[in-house]
């Protein structure tokens, strides 16, 4: 359970957007040729949100679009917006 638990939660840091259950599926039996049923991923799944709903973690796991995210936590929201602002404003005095 360990393994899918790391596994899971590289597939869903390095996604763009939210992954869906049938990505995760598809993506583990390409790599480890897995086939796993849905209620082992969510169990899997809803480990690692528990995990990252610590205080320890500025970020943490949810179910968005049909799919699974990581999103920073809302009182860290100001200083990401800082960030982003900071960085169009450089891009913009680069041009």
């Amino acid at each position: 359970m360990e393994l899918l638990k790391q596994q899971l939660e590289a597939l869903i840091f390095c996604s763009e957007q939210s992954i869906s259950l049938e990505e995760i599926a598809a993506s583990l039996k390409i790599s480890f040729d897995w086939e796993l049923e849905d209620a082992e991923i969510i169990e899997a799944i809803e480990e690692i949100r528990v995990k990252y709903a610590s205080d320890d973690f500025a970020f943490e796991l949810l179910e968005i679009s049909e799919g699974y995210q990581f999103l920073t936590k809302k009182q860290y929201h100001s200083t990401v917006s800082a960030l982003i602002q900071h960085k169009a404003k450089k891009k913009l005095s680069v041009s």
